[in-house]
C-alpha cells in the first residue's frame, strides 16, 4: 500500500528521497571534518608531554591570546625543563626551534 502511495505521489517521493540524500550527505561531511581536524592525534612524537599555554590581555580582555615571537624564543632559551618551544602566535607558525 505504500509503496503505491509513494508511486502516485512522485514528487513527494522525489523531494523526500532528495532530502533524505542531503542530510545524510551533510551528515557525512560534518563528521568528516570533525574526524579529520578535531580528532585527529597532533604531528608530535611523545603527545602526553605536550603543554598548551595561554596568556591574558586585560587591557583588551582577550583570556586566550598567543604568545608572541619574542615570548617563545624566551621561554625556549630561558627553561631547562622544556626540550622544545613552538608556537602559534597571531602572525603564524613561530619558534620552531628542536634540539634533537
Amino acid at each position: 500500500m505504500a509503496v503505491r502511495g509513494l508511486w502516485r505521489a512522485k514528487a513527494f517521493t522525489a523531494v523526500a528521497v532528495l532530502t533524505l540524500g542531503v542530510g545524510m550527505a551533510g551528515a557525512t561531511v560534518i563528521l568528516a571534518l570533525i574526524q579529520g581536524v578535531l580528532l585527529r592525534p597532533l604531528p608530535v612524537r611523545d603527545q602526553d608531554r605536550v603543554v598548551l599555554a595561554w596568556k591574558t590581555l586585560r587591557s583588551s580582555g582577550y583570556a586566550h591570546y598567543p604568545f608572541g615571537d619574542a615570548e617563545i624564543e624566551a621561554v625556549r632559551e630561558s627553561s631547562r625543563l622544556i626540550d622544545a618551544a613552538a608556537g602559534v602566535t597571531t602572525n603564524g607558525v613561530s619558534g620552531w626551534a628542536f634540539d634533537d
